[in-house]
Order: C-alpha cells, then sequence, then structure tokens
C-alpha cells in the first residue's frame, strides 16, 4: 500500500524546487567572482592576496588536524567539532577562490557565464559565511566562559 500523502508531499516539493529557477546559482557577469573591486580587473595583488589567504587557512587547518592526532592521538574526533568543520570549508573556499582567480589571472580557460565552476565557489563562500558567522555567535554566546575568564583564572 502506497502512502498517498508521502507521495503528494513529494511531488509538491519537488514541484517547488523546479520553480526557484530564479534562486540558481547565476549571475550576469560571474567575473566579479574571481576580480578585485578596488584593483584592476587582473591585478598580481589580487591574485597575491588570494594565496596568501589560502596560505594561511591551509596552516590553520594543518595545525588543528596534527594538534588533533599528538593530543587526541586519534583523528576521527576532529569531525565532530564544528569550528573544525568551518575551518575545513573555509580552507576549501579560499583555495577554491585561489585556483580560480589564477585561471582567470593567467587566460588558462575562459570560464563561461553558466560555468559550474563558479557556482560551486558561489555555494562554498556563501555556505563557510553563515558557517563562521553561526560558529562565533554560539561559541561567544553559549560556550565561552565569561565568568572565568573575568576571574582571571
Amino acid at each position: 500500500q502506497i502512502n498517498t500523502g508521502f507521495v503528494y508531499k513529494s511531488t509538491m516539493f519537488l514541484s517547488y524546487i523546479k520553480n526557484l529557477k530564479p534562486w540558481h546559482l547565476s549571475h550576469k557577469n560571474p567575473e566579479v567572482f574571481v576580480i578585485s573591486q578596488w584593483c584592476k580587473p587582473k591585478s598580481i595583488f589580487f591574485l597575491l592576496y588570494r594565496y596568501l589567504l589560502a596560505i594561511i587557512f591551509i596552516g590553520i587547518l594543518t595545525y588543528s588536524i596534527t594538534n588533533s592526532i599528538v593530543v587526541n592521538h586519534d583523528f576521527g574526533y576532529w569531525f565532530i567539532y564544528l569550528t573544525n568543520n568551518g575551518i575545513l570549508i573555509c580552507t576549501l573556499t579560499t583555495t577554491y577562490a585561489a585556483i580560480l582567480v589564477t585561471f582567470y589571472h593567467f587566460d588558462w580557460i575562459r570560464l563561461e557565464t553558466e560555468s559550474k565552476s563558479y557556482k560551486i565557489y558561489w555555494l562554498l563562500s556563501n555556505v563557510s559565511i553563515v558557517l563562521a558567522f553561526v560558529i562565533s555567535i554560539v561559541y561567544w554566546s553559549v560556550l565561552f566562559k565569561w565568568d572565568l575568564y573575568f576571574k582571571g583564572e
């Protein structure tokens, strides 16, 4: 026997998703994702900035993983913390952005308007920004021990 309520809800959900065309990740000028707002369109400074940011996040991620292995003697616990997942997503985002800017700067590949590369970066960027914001709010409002901090212990 088929649950008609479930089938109806599933079809409604799928039709809802199909009607979200304006919400798909598309942009009239996707090059804004790989150029600086304050420099020339192809700026070596922006490229170096992207590399520096990626290197910093890769270093933080490497330190976090290494520290988890040394302290806990087990890498499996690393994934259960939201902060570590946030670092992982931010590292993926900044590294991917550096790769996209490199491809754009040296004209290795012409990325089209509907390119999946831009959509992946847009999605990663949105997820990492929201995740970093949520992690900060939760940590400083719920987890941080303010009373221990102000007592000097």
